[in-house]
């Protein structure tokens, strides 16, 4: 597993999807979908591998242990 994360950018312009994701709201509103709680767990492994790009890290304790964590301002995403 590579340890070091680089900061990438994703460009998309698209209508159709920021209207669609425009209903999960703003980023302390956030929550995620019901539909995706019955999905396959390959569909949800790939929501969180998602999540975890984009608002999670990596990274080495003191003991040289690998810890992962994941933040979001919005509760209901937590509580999710």
């Amino acid at each position: 597993m590579e340890l070091q994360q680089e900061k990438q950018a994703v460009h998309i312009s698209s209508k159709q999807l920021a209207h669609y994701l425009r209903q999960f709201g703003y980023s302390h509103e956030k929550f995620i979908p019901d539909w995706l709680f019955v999905q396959e767990d390959t569909v949800r492994k790939a929501f969180i591998d998602g999540y975890w790009a984009g608002d999670g890290s990596v990274r080495k304790n003191k003991q040289g242990s690998v810890v992962s964590t994941a933040s979001s301002v919005s509760k209901r995403l937590v509580e999710d």
